[in-house]
């Protein structure tokens, strides 16, 4: 399979991560197919179930792809074949990805034009290809970033961990967004019964606003740091050694905390 070929055998702890993700992904299509599909025959629910499980399968894999990046950029063995493996497994995902996009446009009568009222179909059929790419885009972005050569003029590599958590906080968001986004139309769909369909959607909903608030707090306090935290003298930088105690980049500037460590302030 590609997984084995181009990843390789999974830890314990990234066959875990794919399991609950496995299951909580059913979980929300199963509650997905009763609210949209809860009067239609059999033959279309196989045709959304096999939808579903295809873009899932998509989805997946590129999730996986990022438990594995994550894990490589940490590991001193890590070769350039396993990021070129890495990068292919991308590419397969994000081919397969825009596949289906196409494959969805054609079959739901969207490919030039949409009737009134196609529009909500297309945004139901597309969503999970449109957070697929989102997640490619966000481990496309920080696998270019850690192959990207370091440049070497006196601490200019501590600005570039900027762009891999603006990145990750941007996609994040993003995707949150596009989750509540979905789930209230889903729930626009499916009208308000009161029913465990409509228990299931509320706590999925309210998740997702709970994460949105998360990310948003987490933005709020990153760019409070320079009020938190004093910015660390030229004697204390020279007494530091200005070289990072966790990264051992050298260090231009810094903040200086409560305890008397000094870090980069990014």
């Amino acid at each position: 399979t590609a997984q084995t070929t181009l990843v390789g055998p999974l830890r314990e702890i990234e066959k875990a991560a794919v399991f609950d993700r496995i299951r909580a992904y059913l979980l929300v299509k199963v509650v997905f197919i009763g609210a949209v599909l809860p009067d239609h025959d059999e033959k279309e629910i196989m045709v959304w179930a096999a939808w579903l499980m295809t873009c899932g399968l998509l989805k997946h894999m590129g999730l996986l792809a990022r438990d594995r990046l994550e894990y490589m950029t940490l590991s001193v063995n890590t070769t350039r074949a396993a990021y070129l493996r890495l990068s292919f497994l991308l590419a397969i995902v994000f081919v397969g990805n825009v596949f289906m996009t196409l494959l969805g446009l054609a079959v739901f009568g969207c490919w030039d034009k949409c009737a009134p009222g196609g529009f909500g179909l297309v945004f139901l059929v597309l969503f999970e290809c449109v957070l697929t790419l989102v997640d490619l885009i966000q481990t496309s972005v920080r696998l270019g970033l850690h192959l990207a050569p370091r440049p070497d003029d006196d601490g200019q590599f501590e600005q570039r961990v900027l762009l891999p958590f603006y990145t990750d906080l941007s996609c994040e968001l993003l995707a949150h967004s596009l989750s509540l986004a979905h789930y209230v139309h889903v729930w626009l769909c499916h009208g308000l019964a009161f029913t465990l369909t409509d228990a299931l959607l509320f706590v999925h909903t309210r998740s997702v606003v709970k994460a949105i608030a998360s990310r948003v707090s987490s933005l709020k306090t990153f760019l409070s740091m320079d009020k938190l935290f004093r910015d660390a003298t030229a004697e204390e930088l020279a007494d530091g050694g200005e070289v990072c105690s966790i990264c051992r980049e050298a260090m231009t500037s810094a903040k200086a905390l409560h305890c008397g460590q000094l870090h980069p302030p990014n």
